[in-house]
C-alpha cells in the first residue's frame, strides 16, 4: 500500500476525471487505488486516500453497486475490496451511458416534437442537431463495438487488429 508519488498522482486525476463526469471525486480516488493497488481494504483505503470512512464506504457501494468493484474475501476481520472493471471497460460504460441516459433523451424530445418549431432558421438548426447526433451516434457505436471485441487483446495485437 506504498503510497508513491505516481500513485497519488494517478488516483487525483481520476477523481478529477471522474468529478467532471458527475461520479463524484471520492469514486474516482477509491477506484484508481484499487486499480494500482489491486486489493485493499475499507481502512487502508481511508489511508491511501485521506476520505474520511464515510466517504470511501459510501465510494465503495456507488462502484460496487454499477460493478467497478467487489468485496473478495477478508483480511482478517476486514473486507477485501478488488477492482471488476478495467480502465477501457469504465470508458466503455462512461460513452454507453452519456449516449444513452444523457444525450439521446435530449434528442429524442427534439426530434419527436420538431413539427413545433415554427421558425425555419430554428427548425433547420434542429434539423442539423438530430443529424450530427445520429453520425455521432454511430461512431461512438462503433467505437463501443470495437472496444467490445478487441478489449482483451494486448496492445501490440489492437493495433494490428484495428482499421487505423
Amino acid at each position: 500500500m506504498a503510497r508513491d508519488m505516481a500513485t497519488v498522482e494517478f488516483m487525483r486525476r481520476l477523481g478529477k476525471a471522474t468529478s467532471r463526469w458527475g461520479w463524484g471525486e471520492s469514486v474516482g480516488c477509491v477506484w484508481g487505488a484499487l486499480l494500482v493497488s489491486g486489493t485493499m481494504t475499507q481502512d487502508q483505503l481511508v489511508k491511501v486516500s485521506g476520505f474520511s470512512v464515510a466517504l470511501v464506504s459510501s465510494s465503495l457501494s456507488w462502484l460496487e453497486e454499477r460493478g467497478f468493484v467487489t468485496s473478495a474475501g477478508k483480511q482478517g476481520r476486514k473486507r477485501l475490496y478488488v477492482p471488476l472493471m478495467s480502465f477501457v471497460g469504465a470508458l466503455e460504460s462512461f460513452l454507453r451511458r452519456f449516449v444513452d441516459v444523457d444525450v439521446t433523451p435530449a434528442v429524442e424530445v427534439l426530434s419527436g416534437r420538431i413539427h413545433e418549431i415554427k421558425d425555419a432558421e430554428q427548425r433547420l438548426n434542429a434539423e442539423r442537431i438530430i443529424e450530427e447526433y445520429q453520425k455521432g451516434r454511430a461512431f461512438i457505436d462503433t467505437l463501443l463495438s470495437l472496444m467490445k471485441k478487441h478489449k482483451d487483446l494486448r496492445l501490440e495485437e489492437l493495433m494490428l487488429a484495428l482499421p487505423c
